[in-house]
């Protein structure tokens, strides 16, 4: 069995049986194989369905599924600054210009382009542009040396969101997800903030520094990871 593999089935026994938010439950960092306090979340980012009574949002939700990335090529998030990172994955292909990945449903958050020499992270269910991330293609796979953030962001959380969204939506890993330092460590808390900035596609929330978490994992065979 492979070390990752090995990892998933860790996870698989550890879950609980409960559901929702009764099933969200911290593993100490001595329990799981990250070695660093985690908030599961599955039982609630898996399970929640995202509704909206707005007509208007479910409108636009829908269009921009039709979206190439094109409203948002050039642009910068709103009152935009650069925070410097030096984040580095082995990607065997480039992909093409264009989405690399597409929300199938409204539990998906993200849309993520890239255009030329950037990658574009675009809120599903609004078009709003929260992050841009300058992308150098290397022999050894793509590297990310800034990231345009919204100016009331925090710089660290900021380059931890944008890699998250790369591991996890772009090559198809299971790690955890970032929480801010001034979330309150509850279970409600850690699930609403889990399930509206990441939905479906995140497991495991955390507080530590996610940057090295699932650095090990092997490269996907081919390219990038394609979305169910």
């Amino acid at each position: 069995m492979s070390t990752w593999s090995a990892i998933r089935a860790v996870f698989r026994r550890s879950r609980a049986p409960q559901l929702g938010i009764a099933g969200v439950h911290l593993v100490p960092a001595a329990a799981n194989p990250f070695g660093v306090d985690l908030w599961d979340c599955r039982s609630f980012t898996h399970g929640t369905l995202s509704t909206t009574k707005s007509v208007e949002i479910a409108q636009r939700f829908a269009e921009l599924r039709r979206s190439e990335g094109d409203e948002v090529r050039g642009h910068s998030p709103f009152d935009a600054r650069l925070v410097s990172c030096d984040l580095e994955y082995p990607v065997v292909a480039p992909p093409s210009d264009g989405p690399l990945f597409k929300a199938t449903a409204m539990e998906d958050k993200w849309d993520i382009y890239l255009l030329e020499d950037s990658l574009y992270f675009v809120r599903s269910w609004t078009g709003e542009l929260d992050y841009v991330a300058r992308v150098a293609f290397r022999e050894t796979g793509i590297h990310l040396s800034r990231v345009a953030v919204s100016g009331h962001q925090d710089s660290a959380l900021a380059c931890r969101v944008v890699d998250f969204l790369v591991k996890s939506h772009l090559l198809g890993r299971e790690v955890p997800h970032p929480l801010p330092a001034d979330l309150p460590p509850t279970a409600e808390q850690v699930a609403l903030f889990s399930f509206h900035q990441f939905g479906r596609r995140c497991s495991f929330g955390t507080y530590a520094d996610t940057l090295p978490l699932g650095a090990a994992q092997p490269a996907p065979p081919v390219g990038w990871h394609t979305p169910p």
